[in-house]
């Protein structure tokens, strides 16, 4: 693994501009520090958003927002999806970022060296492009997860919660999260993303998949096609419709699109 002889435990963190903090950031820690750190902080917002999707489902006055009426998670049913929660992101997945991180330098070249800090117009359009690239790849593997018996196999954990919550997002097998987290990865490399740039797009992703299995229709749809949550919620409902992460086109294309605003049944089909 290369070590960069620049890097001493003395240098300052610098927070005067994001290109700043990301120089200073590599300067003072080695990079697969820097790698599970954003791990980290992309675990803790997910349960923060998780969480206060937990306290909001419990105020009455709030339950106008929630797309499926009348239905409560219990106190046990949190506790199952946090033992899986805790499992995948204390154990399964750090197992995995160390055994596969001498890969990382040959995945991720080649890649814009860390002193070419990207533009703030490359940042947006490569985190924007990034939302569609997972998307589409995630529609494609969605799909063959549906198929039976890998639906049983590996994908039938995730709709444990027909009914989704905020903070089952990331409630799954270990082998469904390494073959969705491939979409979630391809954009590096279709992109060829700053690093600091795919750490962002990674914490944007995980807080997406909290909003997206909320269940509650809050947040406005600002982005062509986007589905919002009544869309996604619609497919755990549903089961063979609305593949996409949270854009139509693909499943309007490919006759899988099923409106959101219909009132789901929850009949398994």
């Amino acid at each position: 693994m290369y070590i960069d002889p620049t890097v001493t435990s003395e240098t300052l963190l610098s927070f005067s501009s994001p290109s700043a903090f990301w120089y200073s950031l590599n300067r003072k820690y080695q990079p697969f520090y820097i790698f599970l750190a954003n791990y980290i902080l992309a675990s803790i917002l997910y349960l923060i958003f998780g969480a206060i999707f937990a306290v909001i489902e419990q105020k009455e006055y709030l339950t106008k927002y929630k797309i499926i009426k009348g239905h409560k998670y219990t106190a046990a049913d949190y506790w199952r999806c946090s033992q899986n929660l805790i499992v995948n992101m204390l154990l399964k997945v750090p197992i995995a970022l160390f055994l596969g991180w001498p890969l990382v330098p040959f995945l991720v070249h080649p890649n814009p060296p860390v002193d070419q800090f990207p533009s703030l117009g490359t940042f947006l359009l490569h985190i924007f492009l990034a939302l569609y690239i997972e998307d589409a790849t995630h529609y494609v593997l969605h799909r063959i997860l549906h198929i039976s018996p890998l639906y049983q196999l590996i994908h039938k954990k995730h709709h444990e919660f027909q009914v989704t919550l905020a903070l089952a997002g990331n409630y799954a097998s270990a082998t469904e999260t390494a073959i969705l987290g491939f979409a979630t990865f391809l954009p590096l490399y279709v992109c060829n993303m700053h690093l600091f740039t795919f750490y962002v797009w990674i914490n944007v992703r995980w807080v997406d998949a909290a909003f997206e299995h909320s269940g509650f229709d809050i947040l406005p749809k600002v982005l062509p096609f986007q589905g919002g949550v009544p869309f996604h919620d619609y497919h755990h409902a549903k089961f063979l419709y609305n593949f996409g992460s949270r854009f139509t086109y693909l499943d309007r294309l490919f006759g899988t699109y099923q409106d959101p605003y219909q009132p789901p049944n929850n009949k398994k089909q």
